[in-house]
Order: C-alpha cells, then structure tokens, then sequence
C-alpha cells in the first residue's frame, strides 16, 4: 500500500533559508539601538515575512517561541563543498566550476566587484560565474535582473561558500601572471598585505603600471593593437590567452628598447 508522502516544509529559521538580502536585513536590525526584544520581534519578522505588528500581536507562547527558534544565527557554519547546483526562480544556472575558462569581461568586472563593500556587491560578484544555461556572460539574459534574484534567493551561506571557491581560483590565474597580477614588494609592504590578494593597485614597474591602474581601456587598445582583434573580440577572449598575449606585447617592447640602446651606443 503506498502512502502518500507530505513534502517536508523548508524551515525558515535555518541558515539555508536566510538570503543574502535577509542576512544584511538581519546585521542592520542588530546594529540597531533597539532593546533586545525589539531586536528579537523585527528579525522574526523578516525571517517570517511578515509585518513587525503581527508579533507583537501573537500570544506570549507562540511569540516565545519564534524568538527561541532564532538561536540559529549563532551556530553559523559553511558547507565543506560548496553548492554547484544552483536553482533560482526563473532561471536555470550553470555554475562555472572551471573558472580559469572566464573571458575579459569576466575578469574585469569580478575585479570591479570585489572593490565595493561585500554588503553591495556580493551578488554582483556571484553574477559573474553563475550564467544561465544557453547563455554567455551578460549576454540573452537581464544580468541586473539576475543579481536582484540572486541577492532575493540565494542563501548566504550557500553564497559565502561560493564566493571563497571563486576567490581562490581567481587567486590562482593571479599567481601564474605575478608580474601583471600581484603587487610589488613596495605594495605589500605599504599595505601590510602579501600581494597576492587580488587586489590591483599602482605598481612601481613601468611594464605594469597601466595594468595596476585598472586602466583596462589602454589594456584592451594595446593587444587589440598587438593582434588586431576588434575590442569586442578582446573582451570575449580568454583571461589566460589575453594576459598572454600583454606579457608577449610587454617583453617585446622591452626587447626593442634593448635594441634601440645597443644601436645608439655603436652610433
């Protein structure tokens, strides 16, 4: 005899069910001057969908015990694998697990993220490796609609997992280009990091110093230069094939330089 099995319901007083949204909800409430039981109504409100009013309408008992259930944000903790099996309303996204395979505009625009407060671009920065099925980046597709979605519902910790995966790999394509990539010694040494962070500021080698900048437009004039490519074929390219291509652009002129210094030294 077959039972009829009832779907369990997702509890919502579960890191899984906070969104990236309701988390930072959830860090301004607690940053507030309210009183602790404030605090507490507010929260199980957001948590619950619900207006502010209706908790503090609720009987002690049932009020009691959404406030009791709220111990969950103490015991937050990240998957050890994160999720690639992403489903957001509205969109089948495939998660790019290979991320050494993003092109230009993925680089560039992960780059820009990562220099706003995490509270303003963590779904910006998500929205870089998760295309929807079918497309390419920023292509047959809304990309702002597709952050407004994510941030709404993706879960943050599932979000927090997801962006220290991308954050490593991103690191490793910085470590095989140190001379475009990294800081210099004198960077790290004024910003008390190791220069391998990620972040990109003015370095004191002349080769590097529009790369540093973030001055990707000279970046992208130069190799297209070099190769011919229109800009938009530039963007499209691979990371790996177009730092290639401005580490080839780079040693050749240093090689002409050379050269032009061996000729005015014998004449």
């Amino acid at each position: 005899m077959l039972m009829n099995m009832k779907k369990k319901e997702k509890d919502v007083f579960d890191w899984d069910s906070i969104s990236i949204e309701k988390y930072y909800n959830i860090m301004e409430i607690l940053e507030d001057n309210d009183d602790d039981i404030t605090k507490n109504v507010r929260i199980v409100a957001l948590i619950l969908d619900r207006e502010e009013q209706d908790i503090w309408n609720m009987g002690m008992d049932e009020a009691g015990d959404y406030i009791s259930r709220l111990n969950f944000l103490g015991k937050f903790d990240l998957p050890k694998n994160p999720n690639m099996n992403i489903k957001l309303p509205g969109y089948d996204i495939k998660v790019m697990k290979d991320v050494t395979k993003i092109n230009v505009a993925q680089y560039v625009d992960f780059q820009n993220f990562v220099k706003m407060p995490l509270k303003e671009g963590m779904e910006k920065i998500l929205s870089v490796f998760l295309i929807p099925d079918g497309c390419r980046y920023n292509e047959g597709y809304d990309i702002i609609d597709l952050q407004k979605v994510i941030r709404e519902n993706l879960s943050f910790r599932v979000a927090e997992s997801l962006l220290g995966f991308f954050s490593d790999a991103v690191r490793g394509i910085i470590s095989q280009f140190p001379t475009l990539l990294q800081k210099t010694d004198q960077e790290s040494e004024e910003s008390g990091t190791d220069g391998e962070d990620g972040e990109v500021n003015d370095g004191d080698t002349e080769e590097v110093s529009g790369f540093n900048s973030f001055n990707w437009l000279l970046l992208i004039n130069r190799v297209s230069d070099r190769t011919k490519m229109s800009w938009d074929q530039i963007w499209d390219l691979g990371i790996f094939e177009f730092l290639n291509y401005l580490q080839f652009d780079i040693e050749y002129k240093k090689m002409e330089e050379r050269e032009l210094a061996k000729w005015k030294a014998t004449h």
